[in-house]
């Protein structure tokens, strides 16, 4: 290189190597063979900035979620023996239990995985991947338990339903003697120091109700690999559909599986579910673990039926609390079912021919000084009568005088519209709500394990043809703010029929509230 181009180098400040560049004044350059290995001070004081063994200040790592103190040494040293380290456990404060949302929300930007899904690789392998990076990535943040449930477990049944996890087969052999009876073993002062050494067996996971207390009988190992084979076809085929659909997957699992594994009885897992849904989805979807567009637009329809899950699943349990309304027992203590025929009742009160005289003791009306004295009968006991305190005294006489007991239906019913009290409905202190017909909102299967589905088919005492209609239910105007439309109600509709033609519709109440499903119910 000549020297004019030393110089025109020089002067743009580029750079060759070799020859090396020469060190900056004051500062030196160790070679490699004479540098030695240096570690942090450990005793620094408590408010002294942490030092090296050269008295140089060392750098901090600049990670936003870095957590110096409960960071630990994750490899062999020479001081492990003299200063053994103690793993810590990581835990929520209960108190936060009911909000770990909110927690989830602020740190979610900062959970992302650094890493490129291929789109050559399987949608199924992608989002397994994902579901394993997305536990992973909270492992320190789960809620605690609540009620023997937590949201963690229902992230395991959700992977189980969804195919993400592998679900064991649950299976008995029929040809080996029964296991010996541990209940003496399960006390730990009743153990032997040998049992209790022994380590604890791993939880398999597995649907809480999948076989309904009745594992498969099996009397060969080739009848077990059989049922893991089939497991894992299973899971194979339950994956790939929930990929397909997964807004189709979503709404089973949060609508009749969620009511199939009695997962609805616990109030922190009907809102906690939903929302658990939907962080997962939006992880999904930030990260791009699927580019293609149709497999996000089914992921997006996933979160809006999350979104829908996450008002309507609390409702069915405030419906349920909620119906009958005082209306509606008023009603039912005004219009009792029809009595049974004389002919009923008096072979109720035979037994092989004879009067029932034998069992009427005459102890049994309690002390009495006769006519005069005291007694402990209730005789003036009266029961509130709610149509008279919601109606008042008149309106709830005309109602009894003007109307009478029709058709009973026992059915599911979705919930059409609700409309405020209007004048002509008992002096507008009482909502309507139009209910219309929901027939075989979840078919009836004869081999199903849960059993017959309650009013999967209507039930009519009286006029058939009701059971193909809209009905009007009256409600107290409380009760209707709590009604959203398109939820299913099942239950026992009474028909209030006008005692004169002339008068006007007719309208029904509740007289029995037995279930309440979500508008996306999918069996």
């Amino acid at each position: 290189m000549s020297a004019e181009q030393d110089k025109a180098q020089a002067s743009t400040g580029s750079l060759r190597f070799p020859p090396f560049p020469r060190p900056p004044s004051g500062v030196s350059i160790t070679p490699f063979a004479e540098f030695k290995e240096r570690g942090i001070k450990k005793h620094c004081g408590l408010n002294n900035p942490e030092i090296d063994t050269e008295g140089i200040r060392t750098v901090a790592i600049r990670i936003a979620d870095y957590d110096r103190d409960r960071d630990y040494c994750k490899t062999r040293s020479i001081f492990q023996q003299e200063t053994p380290h103690i793993k810590r456990t990581f835990t929520r404060p209960p108190a936060m239990s009911k909000e770990w949302w909110n927690e989830w929300k602020v740190e979610e930007p900062k959970r992302r995985v650094y890493r490129s899904y291929d789109v050559s690789i399987d949608p199924s392998n992608r989002l397994t991947d994902a579901s394993r990076e997305f536990s992973e990535s909270r492992r320190h943040v789960w809620p605690p338990m609540h009620n023997k449930t937590s949201i963690r477990d229902m992230w395991v049944q959700f992977c189980l339903f969804s195919g993400l996890q592998f679900e064991h087969p649950i299976w008995q052999r029929t040809d080996r003697p029964a296991p010996p009876d541990d209940d003496d073993d399960s006390d730990p002062e009743n153990q032997s120091p040998q049992a209790a050494d022994q380590p604890k067996k791993r939880v398999i996971m597995h649907m809480p109700y999948a076989v309904w207390g009745e594992p498969q009988k099996v009397d060969s190992d080739e009848a077990v690999r059989a049922l893991y084979d089939a497991a894992s076809d299973r899971r194979v085929k339950t994956l790939a559909s929930f990929v397909t659909d997964p807004a189709h997957g979503t709404a089973v699992f949060l609508s009749s599986h969620m009511i199939d594994q009695a997962f609805i009885f616990y109030n922190h897992l009907l809102d906690g579910t939903p929302r658990l849904l939907r962080f997962f989805y939006d992880f999904i979807l930030r990260n791009n673990v699927f580019r293609e567009p149709k497999l996000r637009s089914g992921f997006e329809r996933a979160i809006e039926v999350a979104d829908r899950a996450f008002v309507e699943l609390p409702a069915t349990a405030a419906l349920a609390r909620a119906l009958p309304d005082k209306f509606s027992v008023g009603c039912t203590k005004a219009f009792p079912q029809p009595t049974a025929d004389p002919v009923d009742a008096i072979n109720v009160l035979l037994k092989g021919g004879a009067v029932l005289a034998e069992d009427i003791s005459a102890d049994e009306w309690g002390p009495t000084d006769g006519w005069d004295g005291p007694s402990t009968a209730q005789w003036d006991s009266q029961e509130t009568d709610y149509l008279a305190e919601i109606l008042g005294d008149e309106a709830a006489c005309d109602l009894q005088l003007s109307y009478t007991r029709g058709t009973t239906e026992r059915s599911m019913r979705r919930i059409a519209d609700v409309k405020p009290p209007v004048a002509s409905a008992f002096a507008g202190r009482l909502a309507r709500v139009e209910l219309a017909p929901w027939p075989d909102y979840h078919p009836f299967d004869p081999a199903d394990n849960i059993g017959e589905r309650i009013y999967s088919r209507p039930e009519v005492d009286g006029n058939a043809a009701c059971a193909t209609k809209d009905i009007v239910l009256l409600v107290e105007p409380a009760v209707a703010d709590r009604l959203i439309v398109g939820m299913g109600i099942g239950g026992t509709w009474v028909q209030l029929v006008p005692t004169d033609s002339t008068q006007g519709a007719d309208y029904w109440y509740v007289e029995a509230m037995k279930k309440s499903i979500p508008s996306y119910y999918t069996c």
